[in-house]
């Protein structure tokens, strides 16, 4: 701490506010006994534990630090204003004198709590240097005692009492930009601490967010200067990196989620560093964060739309870029729109096993659809079991997943592709007794198709997945039983006789093993 122990006003023995004729008398004075092999001794030499250094050469280079009134102001910042018409610096110098620093930190603080004054003012820069010479000794920071000077010295310079001061320190022919002035003391304090920054509190380190906090007390262009020194960088890598990322979204939409995880992993060290300093309250970090969180959506968005665009399923990459961009956010405005984006990915995300399931009985059905688009009505029927068999093996699987409860609650997409297959095979029945004639064999289908939106839930109920289509299923099959004339009744009692004995011996055509009357077939 060598800006007190050996501040040049120290070292020469002299006030901050001694005039030139007066400095030139105390060089002069300790000129005369350095001839006669001593050494004058100041009344401030006891301040501190650590005593000033003065030989010739020191002599020399104090008072060429002083010669010029910019350093002399600079100079003066750092060391004690003893203003001799206030008593409580009076009675506080003579406690140092006598080697009582806390009685005379109790005297300043007790006149000092209450907040400056043109009173006290000098008493504010007397406790404020005192506490930043005892802030480090033997190479240990005393953090309370930095801390405190740094907030009292915001104050003194923030409440419009250091003209007076300067006036004091350099006369009233001076003007002094304040505002320059403060940009470099704060510079000089900050160099000096900068040793003992950590990374978390302690009783021995200081942290970046504890420096701010104490800067509060400094003007907000002084503040604004200070965050930019400490953050600036990280800032402005983020924001490069976000541009970098639009661009690269913007040119290939198909590689958004390589854009969006290539944002992520180049800022996680500047994310770090600005928690660091910064509190998530902090308006500059929030910008930054919330920023980034937006264009990692963007990422998300656009590459999930695209996938979906080309049929191909984009869940994974999209839900992850949405949770990156959750997980950093802080505005309320953002939040919610990333919130709602999330949901519609997630639930799209959740719909995966369904969606693997279900990609085969969409090839399976639109396969048939083809087939019986390009056959004659006669072949509908034949066509319409064989799919149904072929279907047997996915349905299970759907009905395994939708018993177990593992689609998510949002299952439109299996209601409607099951419903499709069912009123397909419906379809197929309808045709064949419009053309033909043939109810008993229409009858079969529609009972297949119904058959189709049937499963059991985790209870062990049958239930069907579409209760609307069934009961339509239902009250068509009640049609066409009703198209049979009273003549053909008897004979299609006979017939449907020998059908569902026949059903009771004869295995199902899909594969299962299991007998015709238990499994497509109702």
């Amino acid at each position: 701490m060598d800006l007190i122990y050996q501040n040049p006003f120290r070292v020469l023995g002299i006030h901050v506010t001694a005039t030139d004729r007066e400095i030139a008398k105390q060089i002069g004075d300790m000129e005369i006994y350095a001839d006669m092999g001593k050494t004058l001794e100041s009344e401030s030499d006891s301040f501190f534990s650590v005593k000033p250094d003065r030989t010739a050469r020191s002599i020399l280079e104090a008072r060429q630090k002083i010669d010029h009134p910019n350093n002399k102001l600079y100079y003066s910042l750092f060391w004690f204003w003893e203003n001799s018409s206030n008593l409580i610096d009076e009675m506080a110098f003579e406690e140092l004198k006598n080697g009582k620093v806390n009685k005379a930190i109790e005297f300043w603080e007790r006149e000092t709590k209450n907040g400056i004054t043109d009173k006290n003012k000098s008493n504010y820069r007397n406790l404020s240097v005192l506490r930043l010479g005892l802030s480090i000794q033997n190479g240990k920071l005393n953090k309370k005692h930095f801390l405190n000077s740094l907030s009292l010295s915001g104050e003194f310079f923030a409440n419009g009492h250091f003209n007076d001061f300067t006036s004091q320190v350099l006369g009233v022919r001076y003007s002094v930009d304040l505002l320059e002035t403060t940009k470099n003391y704060v510079d000089e304090i900050m160099s000096v601490v900068k040793p003992y920054f950590g990374k978390r509190k302690s009783v021995s380190r200081v942290t970046h967010k504890e420096i701010l906090t104490h800067l509060e007390t400094y003007s907000g262009s002084i503040q604004k200067d200070i965050l930019d020194k400490f953050v600036g960088k990280y800032i402005h890598n983020i924001e490069k990196q976000i541009k970098k990322c639009g661009q690269a979204r913007k040119v290939d939409v198909s590689k958004a989620n390589k854009a969006g995880f290539e944002l992520y992993s180049h800022i996680q060290e500047d994310i770090k560093k600005l928690q660091l300093f910064l509190p998530k309250s902090d308006l500059p970090y929030q910008f930054a964060v919330d920023k980034l969180a937006e264009e990692l959506l963007q990422c998300s968005i656009d590459y999930f739309n695209h996938s979906m665009k080309f049929e191909l399923d984009p869940g994974g990459d999209s839900l992850k870029l949405a949770m990156y961009a959750k997980s950093i956010v802080v505005g309320v405005k953002s939040r919610n729109r990333i919130d709602e984006n999330y949901s519609i990915i997630k639930e799209y995300d959740n719909d995966r096993p369904a969606r693997v399931i279900l990609g085969p009985i969409i090839s399976l059905l639109n396969k048939y659809q083809d087939e019986v688009d390009s056959a004659s009505v006669r072949a509908n029927y034949s066509l319409a079991k064989e799919f149904v068999y072929n279907l047997k093996r996915p349905l299970d699987k759907v009905r395994q997943l939708m018993k177990n409860d593992q689609h998510s609650s949002r299952s439109d997409y299996i209601i409607n592709v099951l419903s499709a297959c069912a009123g397909f095979v419906n379809s197929c029945g309808v045709a064949v007794a419009n053309s033909n004639s043939q109810y008993g064999r229409a009858i079969e289908l529609v009972d297949m198709a119904r058959r189709i939106l049937l499963y059991k839930t985790n209870r062990g109920l049958l239930d069907s997945i579409n209760k609307d289509l069934s009961d339509r299923f239902v009250y068509g099959r009640s049609v066409l039983a009703k198209n049979i004339s009273n003549a053909d009744g008897l004979l299609a009692r006979g017939l449907g006789g020998l059908i569902r004995t026949g059903k009771r011996n004869t295995v199902c055509g899909c594969g299962s093993g299991i007998k015709l009357n238990e499994c497509c077939s109702v």
